[in-house]
Order: structure tokens, then C-alpha cells, then sequence
């Protein structure tokens, strides 16, 4: 390894960035130096075979996904190549962190390859937040455009759409028409075509019977359908009480070659029928929009004429099945209201009110784009969160609401937040939620309604236990420590900052009795450390410090906690 106080200078140039962790690379002879914004001390720490190293680090601490990218990127000969091309080099991954994937990138910052020197800065940072607010943006956008193309397309409205699933045949309905609400059976099912062939043959008028097999006879569908490059269109009558009706049915193939989408429109009796036929060529163009959209993406639409209150419901499922009609047509927003008290979680009574008071909702979406509201629906007495998303149709005539079940997601995203401030070794809460707990705890130091205390603590014997009796014997070493802890301090939060390192914060009960409470932790360290070092006897070195208007900060009575610590760790180690 070269002349240190070259390499210092190299890194110190380089740090001006702020990175987790800094590298240095002997490009000559592969050793390292490993400089890490987390350590105790300011200094690094050296080795060699660096990237063997990158190889061996790469199976355990690298997501699964990422590690052939991670030791291409990494390799010796990659790493030359940016360097003397003057590249400029960034890679992505995701770290495995307390068993959850999290984003960090890697990047050259400062390297030479020349005669006189062979070297590579680099440093690592962690974009995980970054990264997750710009997919959240994207997803975001992506929703947003949904919604656009369903506003747009809603405008004009089928008499039924049936979305069919072409490896099983399973369908979903939509319907609007009165006339098809009259015959139609179903509004999902096993098989289109069992349901639609004694329907059709029912109602189809006697002389356009052979212009509806594309529709019940599943193979001469999808004949008509490539005959014709993906989409098919045929007339035929319906009688229906005696009255003829003229219909057009488009049949049209998804991209994937998945599912079918068939509309049917009803052009009404024989006047204008030429008219009408033309029109409804003009809206067959439209309809696939429209149905994808409402069968994947939401459970309910609701289409509201802004001047009369007469409105139509599309839905895939029936989230709304505690009522009695979910299709009402007439005075939407009282019907709202009507239900409210039986449909809606008590908690979410108002802001359901709120959001669909007619006034309220057309001045603020005539501010905004979009208006939305997360809130619980009473499905079989059990909460479940929906989210309804409102907007205004271009011509300003029609609200759109979409509401869409999102209880999955919430009741997921709130494991997963579970997870993320918890230790999965202890149970204790982890370095997150204390940084969470501290940004509090200084917001009430600057209302001057702060009162706590900080015992800082940190685990003797561990390496001796992990290398005598091997890492199992050290991990439940740790989960003793982190049991004698939080047996001693029942009333206060117990965080696990670091491998061998615990935070308490005191409040309540253990405030009050903190000097008590420390002095018992102590003694019990004291006896345990006249044994030779034993998973089920840890040894704690531990210091406190109480809050008082002297510190501006909970970082500054930290410090002070864990300088005691210290102190009390020497002694501890004279009794060994």
C-alpha cells in the first residue's frame, strides 16, 4: 500500500460528497481502506483482495436480484476501463438491511491508472428514500393518465360490456342499460359463453340467429375476430315484449391475446337506425378503454350528471353489497347521505359527509384536477379502506368517482411499517425509530416541554462469545442483554442502535426512579462479569443522563450518556 498520508490527502479530497462509506483500491495490489460515516471513531480499516471481497460480500448482503450486476460492475477490469476511459461510473443496488431490500448506489469518484499511480475512490450512498419517491411519482402519473382516458371515455356510454378471460372464459359485466338490466342474469361468471348463448337465443329476433354465433360460440368468435386483425363487429334484433330493438356488438382482443372485450350498444327501434349505426361505430373505438380500465383498476365508477343528480354505476365487484341498490339513477348526493350511516366506519362518518357535499366537492375540483379520500366501508360488518378518487369530465357537465379497494395495501403497508422500526433479532425498536423518537424529543426541547432521561448501553463479551462459542451463541447473547434491559426499564422505550449497542429513553415511572433503576442495572453487570463470558449472563456497560435546559438537543445529552458509559465499561472490564 502506498505513502498514507497521499491517500488521506486522495480521500479527503473526495468526502466533500456525503457518502456512507469510502474506498480506497490499491488497483496494483487490491488492498483497501474502508472508511465508514457509522463508525465510533474517526479512521478506516484496512484489508486485501478487495475484490474477492466484493464477490464473498455480494452472496450474503446483496438483493438477489442485483448480484450479477454488483460483481460486473465491481470487477477489477470494469473499474480500469471507467477510469482510464474517463467514464463516469453508477451503480444501483439493493443492500439486504434488517432483511428488507433497500436502494444504494456505488460510484467512482476520484481514480487514476497511469504509470505512477493505480487507484479508485469510491463512495457509497444510500437512495432508498429517493428512489421510492420517484416509483410512488411514477405510479402516481401512471394513475392519474387511467383516470384521464376513463373520464374521456365515459363520455360515451355501451348498454353492456363484458370483459371475458379467454383461459378460463370467466366474464365481468357492466351495464347501464334499462333494457339489458331487464334480461340480463348475471353481472360476472364462470363461463361467457354457457351464460350468453340461451340469453341471446331467447331474445334474437328469428331471422339473425346465425348473426350471433360469433358471440355465444367461442371459436368462431375468435375466428371472426383474426379474420378481421383483432376486432369484429355484427347486427342483429332483439324482441323484447314485442318491441324490436336494433343492436351492434363489437368483439375486440386485448393486446396480451388474453381476454375478449365484447360491447354491446342498443341503437333503439327502427328510426334513425342508419344514424345510429354510425354512431355506434364511432363509440366502438372506445370501448376497450373503457372496459380494461374498469375491470382492472377500480371496484366502483360512478358517473354523476352535474345538473340533475342522476347518475350511473359501472362495477366489477360489489364492494357496496350492505345496500339494497347500488344502481340507483336518481339524487346521488343524497343518497350518499342516506347511506352514510350504514355503509360507512363511524370514525370516517364526517369526512365521507364532507367530501360528498355536492358544493364543497364542485369548488374544489374546479381548483384542482383531482379530489380524493381514503376511508373504511362497513363490508359484512368489518372495516375495509377504499379510496374514492372525483374529477370533472372535460366538458364540465359530469363528476367521475372512482372507488377503488385498497385494504390489501394498507393493512400491508402498515406490516411492513411495523417491521421497518422493529429489531428482528430482539424485538426491541430499531435505529429508525429512534432517530423517529429523537426528532419528537427535540421538538419538545424547543417547546420547553421536554422531561427524560437517556441510559446509553453497550454489550461486553460479544466477540469473545461470537469466535469461542460461535455466532449462534452470540445472537442469543444479545436477545439476554436486550431482555435484562427492558426487564429493568418496563415503562420506556428500548431501542437497538447498533450490533452491540442499546438506547433507553426514560419517561414516566422509569424517569422518576432513574437513579434507582441504573444503579440495579449496574450491580447486576458487576456480579455477571466475575463469570467467564456466558450467553445467559450479559455484561452491560451503561451510563445516564437527564435532560435539563443546559442541552439544546437530545444529540447533546446522548453524548454525555454515553461518556458515562464509557466510564463505567473501564470498570467493568477491571472486574473481568
Amino acid at each position: 500500500m502506498k505513502d498514507y498520508s497521499d491517500i488521506f490527502k486522495k480521500i479527503t479530497n473526495a468526502v466533500l460528497i456525503d457518502y456512507l462509506e469510502l474506498f480506497y483500491i490499491d488497483l496494483e495490489t487490491e488492498e483497501y481502506l474502508h472508511f465508514s460515516k457509522f463508525d465510533r471513531l474517526p479512521g478506516s480499516v484496512s484489508g486485501k483482495g478487495f475484490f474477492s471481497k466484493v464477490k464473498t460480500d455480494a452472496a450474503v448482503h446483496v438483493f438477489e436480484d442485483d448480484r450479477e450486476s454488483f460483481v460486473s460492475e465491481l470487477s477489477k477490469e470494469n473499474i480500469i476501463r471507467y477510469i482510464s476511459e474517463d467514464l463516469d461510473s453508477l451503480l444501483e443496488y439493493r443492500l439486504m438491511i434488517n432483511g428488507y431490500p433497500e436502494w444504494h448506489s456505488i460510484r467512482i469518484i476520484k481514480g487514476e491508472y497511469s504509470y505512477d499511480n493505480k487507484y479508485a475512490i469510491m463512495g457509497v450512498r444510500n437512495i432508498n428514500e429517493e428512489k421510492l419517491t420517484s416509483e410512488e411519482l411514477i405510479h402516481t402519473e401512471q394513475e392519474r393518465e387511467k383516470l384521464n382516458q376513463i373520464a374521456d371515455a365515459l363520455a360515451n356510454i355501451f348498454d353492456s360490456i363484458y370483459y371475458i378471460d379467454l383461459s378460463d372464459n370467466s366474464f365481468i359485466e357492466f351495464s347501464s342499460s334499462d333494457q339489458y338490466k331487464k334480461i340480463r342474469k348475471t353481472d360476472h361468471g364462470n363461463d361467457f359463453f354457457i351464460s350468453a348463448r340461451p340469453l341471446l337465443s331467447r331474445f334474437i329476433h328469428p331471422n339473425d340467429e346465425d348473426k350471433i354465433t360469433c358471440i355465444y360460440d367461442k371459436k368462431e368468435m375468435l375466428k371472426e375476430i383474426n379474420k378481421h386483425k383483432g376486432a369484429f363487429w355484427t347486427e342483429y334484433r332483439f324482441v323484447i315484449k314485442g318491441a324490436v330493438y336494433y343492436c351492434r356488438a363489437g368483439m375486440r382482443i386485448t393486446k396480451d391475446r388474453s381476454h375478449v372485450l365484447v360491447t354491446v350498444t342498443d341503437l333503439g327501434r327502427e328510426e334513425n337506425i342508419e344514424k345510429k349505426l354510425q354512431e355506434s361505430e364511432r363509440l366502438s373505438m372506445t370501448f376497450s378503454q373503457i372496459a380494461e380500465r374498469l375491470a382492472e383498476h377500480y371496484d366502483n365508477i360512478y358517473y354523476v350528471d352535474i345538473t340533475t343528480n342522476e347518475y350511473m354505476t359501472f362495477s366489477s365487484i360489489r364492494l357496496l353489497s350492505e345496500l339494497e341498490n347500488t344502481e340507483r339513477e336518481n339524487n346521488f348526493f343524497e343518497n350518499v347521505k342516506h347511506d352514510i350511516e350504514k355503509v360507512i366506519y363511524y370514525e370516517d362518518r364526517e369526512a365521507v359527509r364532507n367530501f360528498f357535499d355536492k358544493e364543497q366537492l364542485l369548488e374544489g375540483l374546479r381548483t384542482n384536477n383531482a379530489r380524493q379520500l381514503e376511508y373504511r366501508l362497513l363490508i359484512n360488518a368489518e372495516p375495509t379502506y377504499v379510496r374514492a378518487i372525483a374529477m370533472l369530465t372535460k366538458d364540465n357537465e359530469n363528476i367521475l368517482i372512482c372507488v377503488e379497494n385498497i385494504n390489501k395495501q394498507v393493512l400491508s403497508y402498515r406490516d411492513l411499517a411495523k417491521k421497518a422500526t422493529s429489531d428482528s433479532l430482539t424485538g426491541a425498536k430499531n435505529k429508525n425509530s429512534y432517530k423517529e423518537y429523537e426528532q419528537e424529543l427535540n421538538t419538545q426541547i424547543s417547546e420547553g416541554e421536554a422531561e427524560f432521561a437517556i441510559v446509553e448501553c453497550d454489550i461486553n463479551n460479544l466477540k469473545t462469545i461470537n469466535d469461542t462459542l460461535g455466532h449462534s451463541a452470540g445472537d442469543e447473547y444479545i436477545r439476554n442483554s436486550c431482555r435484562l434491559i427492558c426487564s429493568n426499564y418496563v415503562h420506556s422505550p428500548v431501542f437497538r442502535v447498533g450490533g452491540d449497542e442499546f438506547v433507553v429513553i426514560l419517561n414516566g415511572e422509569d424517569y422518576q426512579k432513574r437513579d434507582a433503576l441504573l444503579e440495579r442495572l449496574q450491580s447486576i453487570a458487576a456480579r455477571n462479569a466475575e463469570f467467564e463470558a456466558d450467553p445467559a449472563k450479559p455484561v452491560i456497560a451503561s451510563g445516564m443522563c437527564e435532560y435539563t435546559d443546559e442541552f439544546g438537543s437530545v444529540e447533546e445529552v446522548f453524548n454525555v450518556a454515553d461518556q458515562r458509559m464509557y466510564e463505567n465499561k473501564k470498570k467493568l472490564k477491571n472486574v473481568q
